[in-house]
């Protein structure tokens, strides 16, 4: 104020939603909206600290302050509707949790936005921290993100996500359309704005490499529109699904034209000469390997021409891929992925439009109107169980709210479903605003292969936004709503990463004989439990020495130590709770 001079910080990567003043006035602390905390200098402006958390997108469960400002809003599903996260673990480092994010977290339960997910955050699970932070997706951080008329530039959507065996390779899918409001001036002109839309939509695949040296992912190759729509081949595609060969780094897309297409990786060469770059290693292409056709959609009963749902999954050993499309009910078309040719085309494996899909040994596991199990060797059904069909969504809902997830170690599947408060027949009946306040939770149910019971009926009082299986032991990683992880494993087994979770949440300060009620929820007659943090062992031999000082012996310390490399270890104030508990134990006098 005594200068009368302006001092800016020109490229904020979200929204500021608070700032505080150090007492000694020597830095300043700004909140932002994508759950992350910076630390500036009042001299010079620069970062001290960055603190952030997970940023994946957050269910507003009460109206904030915030949502009473007047200001031009986004993009709107329209609909009631819980965006789902893209996510993948990394294999080659298990405790590090990839998630495509915003620069915006928190939504609108009632009417909620698109979110636009153009960054990759890397989240590690043992130490609760984030690790870093890129862009994968056109944005706007170091441009003017506002247009003449107010209105906020819109960014790509990531939706969809594979990581190769190795952890070396990561292939995305971003598309973009523009907003309905940059499209008002058509429907005087009797053009249909869906149809502008869709032929103004930008689709991306790209293929990322793991750099050791920048600790970044760096992008190889960029497709522009690797699927076109089928009336017009101008125009790009959606991609439905993607799929990844557990044993090789082979790709596999689905799009809307109904064509599933395989993705390698070729040396880049120039006038015939190998590009190499550094120590002599030659540089890669990614390119299309296969083109394969499932059939003429004019074919179907359904006077529209594009594909509305799709799924495909590379069997265990890489052998076999399965596409399964909505427009040939039933049909899935098993396919050579060395080759590109369909081997087999089997009927009446499902009903209605397909969710997901997934190999657990010769079983092929499809979600659609119900869960199907096929046994593809004696070409029998194990399990038909009706579970979405009796749900009034439609099939973009289905989409961004069920998961199904295959986790081959334990043998089992699970599958997230939304659920109602009050019941469907009241859902059904009830006016917009009812209806959103009726859609509460997410139901988690697993089954094995062997049988048609579910092992475990676990509600969530949040929505399940990411459901994958556990790369370490027998169970599955949850992300919800709330951008909390929650672990389901097999009882008997022990996490070697923890939650990341608040440390009020963790607990720390209970002894190690003492087990906080929140972290297991799941009655004793059922073989799977919800796990928060890795719990100390406790030995059946608990010795006392003479002068009533409990004797740690160096089993004990291992069971604790021991559990996994150095980079997922639990956190220090864990395992300093859990060795004090040793030296802490009551002796028989205390007992008495």
């Amino acid at each position: 104020m005594d200068t009368g001079k302006q001092q800016y910080l020109p490229h904020m990567t979200s929204t500021i939603q608070s700032l505080t003043v150090s007492p000694s006035g020597s830095s300043y602390a700004v909140q932002l909206a994508d759950n992350s905390v910076m630390v500036l200098s009042t001299a010079e402006l620069e970062p001290t600290a960055n603190i952030s958390g997970i940023q994946a997108s957050v269910v507003q469960d009460e109206e904030s302050v915030i949502n009473s400002v007047k200001r031009v809003e986004d993009a709107k599903w329209g609909k009631l509707i819980v965006q789902n996260t893209p996510m993948v673990i990394n294999p080659s480092n298990p405790s590090k949790l990839i998630l495509a994010v915003g620069p915006v977290q928190e939504t609108r339960r009632k009417d909620p936005f698109i979110m636009s997910t153009p960054f990759l955050q890397t989240f590690d699970m043992g130490t609760a921290s984030s690790i870093s932070r890129q862009a994968i997706a056109r944005n706007n951080v170091t441009n003017i993100n506002i247009t003449p008329n107010a209105n906020r530039l819109t960014e790509p959507m990531t939706v969809n996500m594979k990581i190769s065996s190795s952890g070396e390779w990561l292939a995305t899918v971003d598309e973009w359309t523009p907003p309905e409001r940059d499209l008002d001036h058509l429907t005087n002109q009797s053009h249909d704005v869906e149809n502008e839309k869709d032929s103004r939509r930008e689709v991306f695949l790209k293929f990322w490499q793991w750099s050791g040296e920048s600790n970044t992912w760096e992008l190889i190759t960029r497709i522009d529109s690797p699927h076109f729509a089928t009336s017009d081949v101008g125009k790009a595609g959606r991609i439905l699904d993607m799929a990844v060969d557990p044993v090789s780094s082979r790709f596999a897309t689905i799009g809307e034209d109904g064509v599933v297409r395989t993705w390698i990786q070729t040396l880049r060469r120039r006038d015939g000469v190998e590009v190499k770059g550094k120590g002599g290693v030659a540089f890669r292409n990614w390119v299309c390997e296969h083109v394969i056709s499932l059939g003429r959609r004019e074919l179907s009963d359904e006077h529209d021409d594009k594909l509305k749902s799709a799924s495909i999954a590379f069997s265990e050993d890489g052998s076999l891929l399965a596409a399964a499309c909505g427009f040939q009910e039933g049909v899935v078309h098993l396919l050579d992925p060395v080759v590109g040719t369909i081997r087999q085309s089997p009927t009446g494996l499902f009903c209605g439009d397909v969710l997901g899909s997934g190999f657990i040994g010769q079983n092929l596991v499809i979600l659609a109107d119900s869960l199907n199990v096929y046994d593809l060797v004696t070409g029998d059904f194990k399990s038909d169980i009706d579970i979405v069909q009796d749900l009034p969504l439609d099939l973009e809902q289905k989409q961004q709210m069920f998961h199904l997830a295959i986790d081959s170690k334990s043998g089992t599947y699970a599958v997230a479903i939304p659920r109602f408060q009050y019941g469907i027949d009241k859902y059904a009946a009830a006016s917009t605003q009812s209806m959103q306040e009726n859609f509460s939770h997410t139901e988690l149910v697993i089954f094995n292969q062997e049988k048609n019971e579910p092992q475990l009926v676990e509600p969530f009082s949040s929505i399940i936004t990411s459901l994958l299986p556990s790369p370490e032991t027998e169970g599955y990683v949850v992300l919800d709503s709330t951008a909390e992880i929650r672990v389901v494993l097999r009882k008997g087994t022990q996490a070697v990463t923890s939650l990341a979770q608040s440390m009020s949440a963790q607990q720390l300060d209970l002894v190690s004989d003492e087990i906080p009620t929140d972290i297991m929820q799941i009655a004793e007659e059922q073989d799977l439990e919800v796990m928060g943090l890795p719990t100390p062992s406790k030995s059946q031999d608990d010795e006392i020495d003479d002068d009533g000082t409990p004797v740690v012996s160096q089993q004990q310390l291992a069971q604790i130590f021991d559990i996994g490399p150095s980079y997922a270890l639990p956190p220090l104030e864990d395992m300093f709770y859990q060795v004090a508990g040793l030296f802490s134990r009551k002796t028989p006098e205390q007992t008495v």
